[in-house]
């Protein structure tokens, strides 16, 4: 939580801890102005700070390691702006997406009869950890 607190717009923090993960991914994605303080590549930011808290959970979860938030900030702002500098991206096309490309991808019931099974796992090769979870 204290990653976003510094970049998340005051009057929009109650929403953008409570929302649901799809609507919570949508609203960040597609609509740059509602959270972000500055809205300026915030796709890139927004995307590159969601992947370091992933590899935070996974190096605690595997490894026991901890790394501090504020890294967390400034390693998804210095991949930011090597991305925008290497792809020649200006602050105001980042993130604009033609409303024509957008497709809304949702779970979809199996057919009468059938059962899902939605499966995820993760190794580490160091330590030889794995974990595994299904949604039946």
């Amino acid at each position: 939580m204290t990653t976003w607190i510094s970049i998340i717009k005051v009057e929009t923090r109650h929403e953008f801890f409570s929302l649901n993960l799809e609507d919570w991914f949508v609203k960040n994605l597609f609509d740059l102005d509602y959270f972000a303080c500055t809205p300026s590549s915030w796709v890139s930011l927004f995307g590159n700070i969601c992947w370091h808290l992933r590899i935070r959970r996974n190096k605690y979860v595997f490894n026991a390691e901890i790394m501090e938030t504020d890294s967390i900030l400034g390693k998804s702002c210095w991949m930011r702006d090597i991305f925008l500098k290497e792809n020649h991206v200006s602050n105001q096309t980042l993130g604009r997406i033609n409303d024509d490309s957008r497709k809304a991808i949702r779970w979809k019931p199996p057919d009468d009869g059938w059962k899902k099974v939605k499966t995820v796992g993760a190794v580490c090769r160091l330590s030889s950890s794995a974990i595994a979870g299904d949604l039946i």
